[in-house]
């Protein structure tokens, strides 16, 4: 077998977490009440609740092709913003952290699961390094949503660090 594929591992668990970059995915909603998650800011389209679903859809999505034979993606840009601006309650705010994080942990997982630069069932054209790069390039773009917001919110960094540039 090819050293490629060990290559690519350590490659993608670096994407994925962001490392030297910015702050980890993993940690972006350290410490942020529910109730400021579902605060809307004039000007922007959207609350930081509805980024961290938005962000769920789409890892759920992306991990989903690899491992199933089939892989549908949204009929329109808006489907893929589920739920609402604001969570209802304490609960659902920790239930939508806890959820975004265990996808997070199965893209990690998948990365180490099979060869990188195999295709994934459901498109044979398409390699898992490609998918496993798209959910680490998505995350990224909108951590740094969910950054600007929280600064705008007064409630950046986190109390674990965050890079305030």
């Amino acid at each position: 077998m090819s050293q490629t594929p060990f290559l690519a591992q350590p490659f993608l668990q670096s994407a994925l977490s962001a490392t030297g970059v910015h702050i980890e995915p993993s940690r972006i909603f350290d410490s942020l009440d529910w109730e400021t998650s579902g605060r809307r800011i004039d000007g922007l389209p959207h609350s930081i609740f509805q980024i961290a679903n938005h962000l769920i859809y789409w890892q759920d999505l992306f991990l989903s092709g690899l491992a199933e034979t089939s892989m549908t993606g949204p009929a329109h840009a808006s489907d893929s913003w589920p739920g609402e601006v604001e969570p209802a309650s304490e609960q659902q705010w920790v239930q939508t952290v806890d959820r975004f994080r265990a996808g997070l942990e199965k893209a990690h997982e998948a990365v180490l699961a099979e060869d990188p630069l195999g295709s994934i069932p459901a498109h044979e054209a398409t390699k898992r390094i490609s998918v496993l790069n798209s959910i680490a390039l998505h995350n990224s773009y909108h951590v740094g949503q969910v950054a600007l917001i929280r600064q705008l919110l007064g409630s950046w960094p986190p109390p674990g660090g965050g890079h305030t540039w």
